[in-house]
């Protein structure tokens, strides 16, 4: 998937930003996938496709990246 022509610019499944939304509150991989019945290594290529559809370099600029553009909000 080569997304970096336009990042930041493709929108996420409904599966992509619960994973998002679950590790922004702190939940852990294994977490995650038990709750929306993944594996960790299919948690984990989420949250990767995720990183890259939000045109950032990590898990974190992601978050970060959600949060302003109002994607996500932590309570």
């Amino acid at each position: 998937m080569d997304l970096s022509s336009n990042p930041g610019t493709v929108p996420l499944t409904r599966t992509e930003m619960k994973c998002l939304t679950m590790i922004a509150e702190g939940y852990t991989e294994e977490e995650i996938g038990r709750e929306l019945t993944l594996s960790k290594e299919e948690t984990t290529a989420v949250l990767n496709v995720v990183v890259i559809k939000l045109g950032s370099p990590n898990r974190m600029a992601a978050i970060g990246k959600a949060m302003r553009l109002g994607m996500i909000s932590c309570n």
